[in-house]
C-alpha cells in the first residue's frame, strides 16, 4: 500500500496504537496497514523506540483541553504548514518530560554516589592516619623498651616552668646510639613556624648546647637523633624552649621546660 492511499490521519492512528490508546473501531484497520505496508511498520517502530526510553517515567495521561491549547500555542499552530499533528506533538512532549524525570533522577543518584565516594575517601584517610600514628607510637615504645634494657640508658625528669600548665616529661637517652626520646604530658603541639628545641647545659658556667628539635603530638612521644655526642653525656641541666624553625641554634627562645640543676 502506497502512503498516498493511506488516510490523512494515519500517523495519528499509529501514534495512538503505540501509546495503546487506539479506539477499538480503528484497531483492525491499523493492524491491516501494519501487515501490508513497510512504511507504516517503520513509523510504528520509530514511536516504540522512543517510548522505550521511558522505563522510569510516569504513566502518560491525556491533558485537559486548556493545558493542551496552551502547549499548542507555545509550540506554534500545527495548521500553519507544520508536518506534526497535535497528537504526535503530545507524544514528544510526554517523552521530553519523561526523559527529564529520568535524567533528573540519574543526576541525583550520581551526586549521591559522588558524596558517598568522598565520605569513604575521608574515612579511609582518617584510618590511614590513625594507622600511621599507631605505627609511630609502637616504634617509639619499642625504642623506649629497648632503651630501658640497655646499661647506657639514662632517664631525666623535666618540669614545666609555668605551674598553671602542669607540664612534665621524661627524657630517655641512649649514649651508645645517640638517640633521644621525650615522653611528655600536656605539652601542646606547635603550629606554623614554631618548634621545640632541647638544650644541654654541661656545667654551671657553660653555654647551652643545641641537642635537636621536635614537635609534640597527641601521643606525647617524640624521638630524634642527637646532633652531637655531648648531648647524651650527663648534663648539669636540660632545657626545652620554643623557637622559630628559621632561628639559628642559639638559646634565645622562650623556656617552657627544664630539669633540676
Amino acid at each position: 500500500m502506497a502512503p498516498s492511499e493511506l488516510p490523512e490521519n494515519w500517523q495519528d492512528l499509529i501514534a495512538d496504537y503505540a501509546l495503546g490508546s487506539l479506539p477499538p473501531e480503528d484497531m483492525e484497520q491499523v493492524q491491516q496497514w501494519l501487515s501490508d505496508d513497510p512504511a507504516v511498520q517503520k513509523e510504528l517502530q520509530a514511536y516504540q523506540e522512543v517510548l522505550a526510553l521511558l522505563p522510569y517515567a510516569l504513566p502518560l495521561s491525556k491533558p485537559s483541553r486548556r493545558v493542551k491549547q496552551r502547549l499548542l500555542t507555545a509550540v506554534g499552530d500545527p495548521s500553519a504548514g507544520s508536518a506534526w499533528r497535535p497528537r504526535r506533538m503530545w507524544l514528544w512532549a510526554a517523552i521530553a518530560l519523561g526523559l527529564g524525570l529520568v535524567l533528573g533522577g540519574d543526576n541525583l543518584r550520581l551526586r549521591q554516589q559522588v558524596a558517598d565516594r568522598d565520605r569513604l575517601q575521608q574515612e579511609l584517610a582518617a584510618v590511614s592516619a590513625e594507622r600511621d600514628r599507631l605505627l609511630l607510637e609502637r616504634q617509639d615504645t619499642d625504642i623506649i623498651l629497648t632503651a630501658l634494657g640497655q646499661p647506657s640508658t639514662t632517664i631525666y625528669t623535666l618540669q614545666g616552668v609555668d605551674p598553671a600548665t602542669q607540664t612534665y616529661g621524661s627524657l630517655v637517652t641512649l649514649t651508645d646510639r645517640s638517640e633521644m626520646v621525650l615522653i611528655s604530658h600536656s605539652l601542646p603541639p606547635l603550629a606554623g613556624d614554631r618548634i621545640y628545641r632541647l638544650w644541654s647545659v654541661p656545667d654551671e658556667s657553660a653555654d647551652p648546647v643545641y641537642c635537636g628539635e621536635f614537635n609534640s603530638d597527641e601521643t606525647g612521644t617524640s624521638h630524634w637523633t642527637a646532633p652531637s655526642n655531648s648531648c647524651v653525656n650527663p648534663p648539669h641541666q636540660l632545657l626545652i624552649t620554643i623557637d622559630r624553625v628559621t632561628d639559628p641554634p642559639l638559646p634565645t627562645g622562650r623556656l617552657v621546660m627544664a630539669s633540676k640543676a
